[in-house]
């Protein structure tokens, strides 16, 4: 959807995805070795236009660009979707980043933040590709809990994968908070005092 949530915080900010990231959502999306474990898109700004143009008409989806504070370079993607206003959840996806870039703490900060701070949800979860051993193991040293029926299935490309879903209510994110927010503050400050000596 439409929306105009900047979400800033100590090294990275979110903010809302717009047609003139068209060009760098595709190169991301093809370029990165990540990109396997993700729906693939078409190598072509056109498509990923009309893709954005859907996009902007679904109420229940929130898509942003994650940049680095210092410089306004973005550094990743990440969203929020599919949320049930009567149950209060919703699923957060669409991640990837940049290497070698550090946003991975403080993004997964900020759209949790987002979801559960600013939306007032309840619940969040996300579904990994369980081969994508990288992300999974990031979630799990999170602190977020796997479901309880894990593996699940999922769909890649229309191709059925096993799955690992992590979900994390409100209650919880109020304790798992603390630490991540203090990584990503961390990260945030060698950041700075490497951007102050260039």
């Amino acid at each position: 959807m439409r929306h105009d949530h900047n979400i800033e915080g100590r090294g990275y900010g979110l903010r809302p995805v717009a047609d003139g990231d068209a060009a760098f959502i595709v190169e991301l999306r093809t370029a990165s070795p990540r990109n396997q474990h993700l729906n693939s898109v078409r190598p072509s700004v056109t498509n990923q236009l009309q893709w954005l143009r859907d996009y902007y008409l679904r109420p229940d989806d929130y898509y942003f660009v994650i940049e680095k504070i210092s410089n306004g370079r973005a550094e990743g993607l990440i969203g929020l979707y599919n949320i049930d206003p009567s149950r209060l959840e919703a699923e957060w996806g669409r991640w990837i980043v940049s290497p070698p870039s550090l946003c991975a703490v403080e993004s997964v900060v900020l759209i949790l933040d987002f979801a559960f701070l600013r939306l007032g949800l309840k619940s969040v979860h996300s579904r990994t590709a369980a081969d994508n051993s990288p992300v999974v193991s990031f979630h799990d040293n999170c602190g977020f809990r796997r479901a309880a029926d894990c593996p699940e299935r999922i769909f890649i490309d229309g191709c059925p994968r096993d799955g690992v879903r992590h979900e994390c209510r409100a209650e919880e994110w109020a304790e798992i908070r603390p630490t991540l927010l203090e990584k990503a503050a961390k990260i945030a400050d060698r950041i700075l005092r490497h951007d102050s000596r260039r």
